[in-house]
């Protein structure tokens, strides 16, 4: 038989008696654990535990975590917290919640797309007061004749009658509102302040999302454009509602009227009419084909005979 270690025997007596669970007549449980306090004292704590059943709702992952069994020296223990094996943490622990990287990414897309598009608003409105004020010092009506007054041109051969024959001496500039002072006019610069309005229609109904761009596109193939002025809201930026389209004829004018009054536009019908001039006057079809001989309308005449002349032809037509 072999002899037993002493070493044994000694760690028997400093070893800690077993956890003991005892159900009593009334339910309850007594609980009694064993364990070694700071100065390595044996300390015995006793325990009366009444169980109740609760349900709780708990995930999936969190319900196949339950289910994984103990190992190592927490094997064969009760679910729960195992004292003086597992201990639950107390570090502060902080959780950065991301949100998906696609939907920061469009908002700050469109708010970079909004402040370019108001950047990009003021600057084209800086522009065109920049080059009205210009135009006003310079004594033109258009960007074209500034470009032209720039390289050398006089504002007398841009505007007949209203350069040195106009009340200036000479090949002298005068601008105008300094134009017939001399002759004692009461009506010194009215040539700056009116305008002609003759050759302008105006657009109602327009679309919220309408630009000049998209005037220009719809406007040109009827003549050339001098300048579109298109109403906007100084906050959203959207259209008014209504524009102004100045033509160089008047011609050109009356052919955008004839072919875009009533043409729908997006989901609204477009008003076009000639736009009042600087007196609150408005200009029609009469005026224009009365008072200004260029105004024509173009007809086509299909299936002539080759043989007929041109003579003919305005026998035919001179009636009407």
């Amino acid at each position: 038989m072999a002899a037993e270690d002493w070493a044994d025997d000694e760690d028997d007596e400093f070893r800690l008696p077993p956890r003991e669970v005892t159900t009593e007549a009334n339910g309850l449980k007594k609980v009694v654990e064993w364990s070694v306090n700071d100065q390595h004292y044996a300390v015995k704590t006793t325990k009366v535990v009444r169980e109740e059943k609760s349900s709780i709702v708990v995930t999936e992952g969190e319900y196949e975590r339950m289910q994984w069994k103990k190992f190592g020296s927490c094997k064969n223990q009760p679910r729960g917290l195992e004292k003086g094996i597992s201990t639950m943490s107390v570090d502060e622990i902080l959780i950065d919640w991301v949100t998906p990287k696609d939907e920061e990414d469009d908002e700050s897309e469109e708010e970079d797309q909004a402040k370019r598009e108001l950047d990009i608003r003021k600057m084209l409105a800086a522009d065109r007061l920049k080059r009205r004020m210009e135009e006003r010092n310079a004594g033109v009506g258009n960007w074209a004749q500034l470009m032209a007054v720039s390289a050398g041109a006089k504002v007398e051969d841009l505007n007949p009658g209203q350069g040195a024959g106009a009340g200036g001496k000479g090949d002298k500039y005068i601008p105008p509102w300094q134009r017939n002072r001399e002759a004692g006019a009461a009506g010194a610069g009215s040539a700056m302040n009116e305008r002609d309005d003759s050759t302008t229609v105006r657009v109602s109904n327009v679309p919220p999302r309408t630009t000049e761009a998209d005037l220009q596109e719809l406007f040109s193939p009827f003549g050339r454009i001098q300048r579109i002025f298109l109403s906007r809201d100084r906050v959203t930026g959207e259209s008014k509602g209504f524009a102004y389209v100045a033509y160089n004829l008047i011609s050109e004018a009356a052919a955008a009227i004839q072919r875009l009054d009533g043409h729908g536009y997006d989901h609204l019908i477009l008003r076009v009419e000639w736009a009042a001039d600087t007196r609150g006057r408005r200009f029609n079809k009469r005026i224009a084909s009365d008072q200004f001989p260029g105004y024509v309308a173009p007809v086509a005449i299909l299936h002539l005979n080759i043989p007929l002349l041109f003579l003919s032809l305005r026998d035919n037509f001179t009636c009407y």
